[in-house]
């Protein structure tokens, strides 16, 4: 997510040849879907679900930045800008839940593991 806000308004002014103020617009955009998204599918999840339900977020997340960031949408560009806020929305809450319940024996651990992961990504995943 911190990647994203940090260069989404510069891909679509530059890759996608949107205006700055409709690059900064699609900003706002992923964050709205970001907080609709915490919002309707938190509505829905369930301890028992709770997998299922990130399993399926990641893969429809994975779908949706590929699509945002490897096809030109031209007018539905924004729509998948709100979908990928919407379905990256859930994923670190539900991450951190489903590892506190999986080992609650060492759940400070755990916890703290999956903390320490999120900014490697962010280092890593940029590099190629």
């Amino acid at each position: 997510s911190a990647a994203t806000t940090g260069m989404l308004s510069t891909f679509l002014a530059e890759q996608r040849g949107v205006s700055p103020v409709t690059a900064k617009l699609g900003l706002v955009i992923f964050l709205a879907g970001v907080a609709a998204g915490r919002i309707v599918i938190g509505a829905f999840a369930r301890p028992d679900r709770l997998y299922r339900m990130l399993v399926i977020l990641f893969a429809l997340s994975t779908g949706m930045f590929a699509l945002l960031f490897l096809v030109d949408l031209g007018p539905l560009t924004l729509l998948a800008v709100f979908l990928a806020g919407l379905t990256l929305s859930a994923q670190l809450p539900f991450l951190l839940t489903y590892a506190g319940l999986a080992y609650p024996t060492m759940t400070g651990t755990v916890l703290g593991a999956i903390k320490i992961a999120i900014p490697l990504g962010g280092i890593v995943t940029p590099l190629p």
